[in-house]
């Protein structure tokens, strides 16, 4: 069973179809029946939190806030406090946490002009008001994992893709489809076991820039990108200038 949470209800949600702020053929919201479950719920407040995660043998923390200086705190750092927090307090032990790339946010002082960078390499968040509301979460969930024995794969996104629509778009070298990023995060929820209670992950596709490695992810996971392949000729209006 699933418990579909967000701030507003999933009903309104689906009704609103596709924001105008993403990019073509994004995924939209689709209500899910009996025996699945959902709820309006604020990621800042603990109660609600704490309720929306008891019975539960997981959870999946997609929410974040990029712009607003007070919102993405709250969002991003207190609630992935406030997710962790009920874990513990509920006795779940697998914790899927969801973020940005920290790697290239600003130029001349991150990695923007080095290739093959791993998860691993240190964060560069800067000044980056995303970036860095969401490293402090991620923070966070690091040290619960190793005190409390939590098992917390963080995924690390950027651009998302959907390579059907044709839509010929300048490319993040960290671009993944939407497809096998659903998939990615299904992958962390299953899988048996996580080598450290706290791994970073990147999830990108295996596109030519080479500036991101997703050897960890497929690793660990594995996962492997499948809609979205540098071999495949309908993609290359999305890679390729020619």
């Amino acid at each position: 069973m699933l418990r579909l949470t967000d701030l507003e209800p999933i009903e309104e949600i689906a009704a609103a179809g596709p924001k105008l702020n993403q990019n073509p053929g994004a995924p939209v919201t689709v209500p899910l029946g009996a025996p699945h479950e959902s709820r309006v719920v604020d990621v800042t407040n603990l109660e609600q939190v704490m309720a929306a995660c008891e019975g539960m043998d997981a959870i999946i923390n997609c929410t974040v806030i990029r712009h607003l200086l007070s919102g993405a705190f709250r969002v991003n750092t207190v609630g992935a406090y406030n997710v962790v927090r009920a874990a513990v307090v509920h006795g779940i032990r697998r914790i899927v946490h969801t973020g940005p790339q920290l790697a290239a946010l600003h130029g001349g002082v991150d990695y923007s002009t080095d290739y093959d960078v791993p998860a691993d390499a240190p964060p560069r968040p800067g000044r980056h008001l995303y970036g860095h509301s969401k490293y402090l979460g991620q923070e966070i969930c690091r040290v619960f994992a190793d005190y409390y024995d939590l098992e917390i794969p963080a995924l690390l996104f950027c651009e998302f893709i959907a390579p059907e629509t044709g839509q010929p778009l300048p490319l993040n070298p960290f671009a993944v489809s939407w497809q096998d990023a659903a998939r990615a995060i299904r992958c962390a929820l299953e899988m048996p076991r996580l080598p450290e209670p706290f791994e970073v992950l990147n999830v990108n596709a295996d596109l030519p820039h080479g500036v991101f490695t997703n050897r960890k992810a497929k690793e660990i996971l594995g996962w492997q990108p499948q809609l979205f392949h540098v071999r495949g000729p309908s993609l290359r209006h999305m890679w390729s200038r020619d």
